[in-house]
């Protein structure tokens, strides 16, 4: 089995995969768990078989994938592949003048839309910590897109600048 590793700034969503040509709806469900900043350790509550294979979407920096790829290697894991926000991908082009500073999992969110519909015009939304919305035009053109906080994010900093007690 192959072990898809999303990790995002609060939750790691672990995914187990035969493989990758495989639908996703065949696929076993999602595991997800919070990681209280330490994506890392994060994986020792993972269930399942030795991985095959390992792929990893992070958006913690290089860091955390230092400490990934080595609490993967504690664990007797093969080393992991890790997603990278590139320039293009069959037509779809990266609006960013650096590639890489588009969020890796803007990236695959676009990549995935445009790989379902090439030459479609596409609004790619993405609700976490982060709300993001990306748009595409038919020529696969990137043509950017926001990044504001997600209603989790965004309530706790309204109530940490407000004097309202929480449930009014």
């Amino acid at each position: 089995m192959n072990l898809l590793l999303d990790i995002g700034n609060t939750r790691l969503k672990a995914l187990w995969w035969e493989a990758i040509e495989q639908p996703i709806a065949a696929a076993a469900a999602v595991q997800a768990l919070h990681h209280q900043g330490q994506p890392a350790a994060g994986l020792a509550g993972i269930d399942g078989p030795r991985p095959r294979r390992i792929a990893i979407a992070q958006v913690l920096g290089p860091a955390a994938e230092a400490a990934l790829a080595e609490a993967c290697r504690a664990r007797g894991w093969p080393a992991p592949q890790f997603a990278r926000s590139g320039e293009h991908w069959r037509g779809l082009r990266n609006g960013y003048a650096e590639p890489a500073r588009l969020g890796v999992d803007r990236w695959l969110a676009l990549m995935a839309v445009w790989a379902r519909h090439p030459g479609e015009p596409a609004l790619v939304a993405l609700a976490g910590t982060a709300l993001t919305l990306d748009a595409v035009d038919r020529s696969g053109q990137h043509l950017g897109g926001f990044i504001a906080p997600g209603l989790w994010t965004a309530r706790q900093a309204l109530l940490g600048a407000t004097r309202f007690p929480v449930g009014e």
